[in-house]
């Protein structure tokens, strides 16, 4: 209650994410005089992420762009940037986005056929930008229909030549024929379906290997896999597996010789099993895992990334017609129901908003 009532009086001021993503620690500090090298900033408040408690007015210590100290100051002495007024904390991280859709694209999935690269490298940047500007910093890129694009948004932002977080990127979905990550509905004629869309799609152990240490070499940092349907995919089934076991392993197979880690998209309770037996690091939404599953993954030290479901944005997608066999306002009731049961577990897990594509 005493830190409750301590963050709400704290976040009367305004909050400025120390994001250092920028040249310099952001764009409140790039506004400042651009000729000087900023060494020190003082925060009215300091969230440090690490303390109880909410720290008083605390001075910056910054190096080559990074913050080095956070200290008590005397008022009188001589810092580069005043933020007095603002309550400072560190860059947010979110672990599950997908910056090359937006929800709205759920009214016609035709769009993914009609966009050039240049248009998917548009919307990646004004995705990136907003997401940066919100406080996220870096952020997990959990699979992308467009991977080749993001890489070139990607190597813009890294290289100064655009705003936007640290990415993350698990490449290209690895995923069945028809399946979860397979860019497939009514809108799309089969001939007009984008080539880079199917980077990662497979249908035996060795073509997901093959798959995989391509996606590797083109840069992914990590590595998905459709373990189940997705619940706004056509023609899937969220309650079902659709890749076997044995495809799961060829793919941990190749991350672990390539020292890059392993997620499962998973909806499915069965999906789930497969993936941690396989190998995998962590499970992305985990919506209807059983409580043998969960306690499986607790074995397994297998994470779990679970969604926070906006409910804007599944209303918007329910509104238009279907485009899976899924029930998605009552997977959203399954997985807070999971989310209070894991969060009590001795157990990785994160919890994310879905404010983009859903899958």
């Amino acid at each position: 209650m005493q830190m409750h009532q301590q963050l709400t009086k704290t976040l009367a001021r305004p909050l400025l994410v120390i994001g250092l993503t920028w040249t310099g620690i952001g764009e409140t500090l790039a506004e400042a005089d651009s000729a000087r090298t900023i060494t020190t900033a003082r925060c009215g408040s300091v969230i440090d992420g690490i303390s109880d408690q909410i720290l008083g007015s605390q001075t910056l210590g910054i190096q080559s762009g990074r913050i080095v100290s956070i200290t008590e100051t005397p008022p009188e002495m001589a810092i580069d940037l005043d933020l007095s007024d603002y309550t400072c904390l560190p860059g947010l991280v979110n672990t599950h986005v997908h910056l090359d859709a937006n929800p709205e694209d759920a009214a016609d999935y035709g769009v993914y056929a009609r966009r050039t690269q240049a248009d998917n490298l548009e919307l990646i940047l004004k995705n990136a930008s907003t997401t940066v500007r919100t406080g996220f910093t870096t952020v997990r890129h959990a699979g992308a229909w467009f991977p080749d694009t993001l890489a070139m948004a990607k190597a813009k932002i890294d290289g100064g030549h655009a705003i936007g977080p640290r990415i993350q990127s698990a490449g290209p979905y690895l995923t069945i024929p028809g399946g979860g990550g397979y860019l497939t509905f009514p809108e799309i004629p089969t001939n007009k379906i984008p080539t880079e869309s199917q980077q990662g799609i497979a249908s035996t152990p060795e073509e997901f290997a093959e798959r995989a240490k391509k996606a590797i070499d083109n840069g992914a940092d990590f590595l998905k896999v459709i373990a189940s349907g997705a619940v706004f995919s056509t023609g899937t089934e969220p309650r079902a597996p659709e890749m076997h076991q044995d495809d799961i392993e060829a793919v941990v197979a190749v991350a672990k010789k390539r020292g890059v880690k392993v997620t499962a998209h998973v909806h499915s309770d069965q999906s789930g099993q497969d993936a941690i037996l396989a190998g995998v690091n962590s499970l992305e939404h985990a919506s209807l895992l059983s409580d043998e599953t969960i306690a499986l993954a607790v074995e397994n030290d297998v994470a779990l990334s679970m969604d926070v479901y906006f409910a804007g944005v599944v209303n918007y997608v329910i509104s238009t017609p279907p485009v899976s066999e899924g029930e998605p306002v009552a997977m959203i009731s399954k997985v807070a129901e999971r989310q209070q049961q894991v969060a009590s577990l001795p157990i990785r897990f994160c919890s994310y908003r879905r404010n983009s594509n859903i899958n």
